[in-house]
């Protein structure tokens, strides 16, 4: 998708935070993946603090704002395996500043 975007014009970061109770998958996930996994613990609660949920995509602004909260099972579709998801996602994307 990074790829995707940049050759449209659209330079983006990904990063992704690991579910404090998947710990044990960070290592195979960072593996299988192009981009940072941040692996969240039970001190820290970064998925209580965002108020996000699993495959919640946070979408920011280059200034560090919150453009864009899309809930994984909300009104749009994200899920990335699918046609739809994957260009709601690309879409939502390409209308950022």
């Amino acid at each position: 998708m990074k790829y995707e975007l940049l050759n449209r014009g659209k330079e983006v970061n990904i990063v992704s935070i690991n579910q404090a109770s998947s710990a044990n998958t960070q290592t195979a996930l960072s593996d299988a993946c192009t981009f940072p996994i941040l692996q969240d613990t039970e001190e820290v609660g970064a998925w209580e603090l965002l108020g996000g949920g699993k495959d919640d995509f946070f979408l920011y602004k280059s200034d560090g704002t919150l453009a864009v909260y899309l809930q994984a099972r909300g009104a749009i579709s994200t899920n990335l395996a699918t046609p739809q998801g994957y260009a709601n996602v690309i879409q939502t994307l390409l209308l950022l500043e």
